[in-house]
């Protein structure tokens, strides 16, 4: 999605069109408000572990990161193209995952962002 952004930027300005293409960092939310307990099944293999897996499961264990008021503060500026043009990387943790974006290859760089995917399909 960034190429084609990047893409539609540079075709666009000549007509007088801004495109940012803004990568955001953690926000919190209640997405696992609703969602019910985690459980294993009593012989699972996996029963070592059902704690980590839990707190991943219910959000517990994701990184920090701001309310959606704060991000929308932060970008502000740039959606308004007050910053310039271009691609920005905002919010909480947004520095590491363009470094993963950047220097990881795409295999691990998925394998990474969830963590609790891979232990479960094995």
């Amino acid at each position: 999605m960034s190429n084609l952004s990047e893409t539609l930027r540079l075709e666009v300005a000549p007509l007088g069109v801004s495109v940012a293409t803004l990568m955001i960092g953690t926000v919190t939310t209640p997405f696992h408000a609703n969602e019910p307990r985690f459980t294993l099944p009593p012989n699972s293999r996996y029963a070592a572990i059902a704690e980590t897996i839990s707190r991943w499961a219910s959000g517990e264990a994701s990184p920090k990161g701001c309310s959606a008021q704060e991000l929308a503060d932060l970008i502000l500026p740039d959606v308004l193209g007050t910053t310039g043009h271009g691609m920005f990387w905002r919010g909480p943790n947004s520095g590491a995952v363009k470094f993963v974006a950047q220097w990881v290859p795409g295999w691990l760089a998925v394998s990474l962002s969830s963590p609790t995917e891979g232990i479960i399909a094995n």
